[in-house]
This record gives structure tokens, sequence and C-alpha cells, in this order.
């Protein structure tokens, strides 16, 4: 644990943050890689857990990928057999998104591994201190919101 009474770590917020960031998702990856997942197919599952039924363009808009991306990502849900799409009543080329019982299950274990990975980064932290980081963490992401029309 780095010692908090000498700071040494000039390191901008920014880059504290996307350093951060690249460690949590390396250990993501680790540990959902024995799972056969990887974080993107976990948070594109994640957001079909959420919006069942959403079409992979809705998907697309709420992970801000290209449309063609997750298509790609989708295409290999359902290869794993983790998804099934099945077409729109009314809008006949859209096609809608939902967990197979075997993603249910995979998004179960999943989600294990993240709470897991959740509790390792907050270590050490108060729980007044878990609190305020994550409610500093929501200030700077409102912040970065572009304005409103």
């Amino acid at each position: 644990m780095p010692d908090e009474s000498k700071p040494d770590d000039r390191r901008p917020v920014a880059r504290l943050l996307r350093d951060v960031y690249a460690l949590l998702e390396a250990a993501l990856e680790a540990d959902l890689s024995p799972l056969g997942a990887t974080p993107a197919q976990y948070g594109v599952m994640r957001r079909i857990q959420e919006q069942p039924g959403a079409s992979s363009a809705q998907l697309a808009r709420r992970v801000q990928v290209s449309a063609q991306n997750m298509h790609v990502l989708v295409g290999t849900l359902e290869t794993k057999g983790w998804v099934r799409r099945t077409p729109h009543p009314e809008l006949g080329r859209v096609r809608r998104v939902h967990l197979t019982e075997a993603g249910t299950e995979l998004m179960h274990r999943c989600n294990a591994h993240a709470l897991a990975l959740a509790d390792r980064l907050l270590a050490g932290f108060t729980d007044p201190e878990a609190d305020q980081f994550a409610a500093l963490l929501r200030r700077a992401e409102y912040n970065l919101q572009p304005p409103q029309p």
C-alpha cells in the first residue's frame, strides 16, 4: 500500500484514472478467462440482461461502439450459446437479443467475479471512504457529460 504521508506519485488525475482502469480491465480479463468470456462480452451481456430484447443497434448505442462491432460481438455470443436473436414482431429486419439459460448462468458466475474484483479495488477503504470515492467518480462522470441541448 502506498505511503499517503509521502505522496511521490505525481501523475495527473486523468492518467491515474486510465492506469487504474487498465489494471481493473486486466484483472477482470484474468478472472473471466477461465469462464471463456472477455470483459467486452461480459459488458454486452450485462446490457442484454438490463434490457432484454434490445436490438444490436440499441446495444451498440448503450456501450458506445459501432453497430458493426456490436454485430460481431453478438454473433460471437450467439455462437457460444450465451444469447439468441429473435425477429422483432413488427420490424422485420430487426432482431432482438436475449440471454439464453447458459448465458444467464454465465452472468451469475461473471457477476460474482466482478463483485470480488470490486472488493479488491476498495480493499483498505473505510465504508465512508468507499462512499466518497464513488461519489467523486460520479461527479467526475457528470462533469464530462456532453451539454444537453
